[in-house]
C-alpha cells in the first residue's frame, strides 16, 4: 500500500458531509408498477438531487432549505430481487427495495376452473333429481290410465 503525503486529489464530484444524512424509501418490497417515494436528508439546500438504480436514473428532486428532498422512483424496467437506490446530491445517500414479481391470473384460472366444475355436477345432479321425480309420477300415471282402463273394458 503506497501513502502519499500532500493535497487530495481536485475534481471529486461528491464531497465529504459533515452531518448526517439519510435516504429512506416508503416501502421495503414492491412490485412492477407500485408506487415508490425516496426521501432525503442531509443535502446541501437548494442543491439537485439524482436518483439512479443500477447506473439508471429513477428520479430527480430538488433539495429545499434545510437540504431535504422527496421524490417518486421511478423504474423504466425492472426484474426481481435487491434494488439499490443511490441519491446524488453532493453526498451520496443509498437505500434498498426489494422487488418481487407475482402472477394472480393462476389463482384466479384454478379457482374458476373448480367453480364451474361443481356448478356442472350440482347440475346434473339436481336434473337427475327432477327427471326421476317426474319421470315416476308421469309412469305413475300411465299406470293408473291403464288400470282404469282395464276397469272399464
Amino acid at each position: 500500500m503506497t501513502t502519499t503525503d500532500g493535497p487530495p486529489p481536485t475534481g471529486a464530484t461528491t464531497a465529504p458531509f459533515d452531518g448526517d444524512g439519510a435516504l429512506t424509501l416508503d416501502r421495503d418490497n414492491i412490485q412492477p408498477g407500485d408506487p415508490l417515494t425516496a426521501t432525503g436528508t442531509g443535502c446541501e439546500p437548494g442543491s439537485v438531487v439524482s436518483l439512479s438504480s443500477l447506473g439508471e436514473d429513477v428520479g430527480t428532486a430538488k433539495a429545499d432549505g434545510a437540504g431535504t428532498f422527496s421524490a417518486r422512483v421511478e423504474f423504466a424496467t425492472i426484474q426481481p430481487g435487491r434494488h439499490v437506490v443511490r441519491a446524488d446530491c453532493g453526498v451520496v445517500l443509498v437505500g434498498s427495495v426489494d422487488v418481487a414479481l407475482t402472477s394472480s391470473t393462476g389463482g384466479t384460472t384454478s379457482t374458476l376452473v373448480v367453480l364451474v366444475f361443481f356448478l356442472l355436477v350440482g347440475a346434473v345432479l339436481v336434473r337427475r333429481q327432477f327427471a326421476g321425480v317426474f319421470g315416476g309420477r308421469a309412469r305413475g300415471d300411465h299406470a293408473q290410465e291403464d288400470h282404469a282402463r282395464e276397469d272399464r273394458a
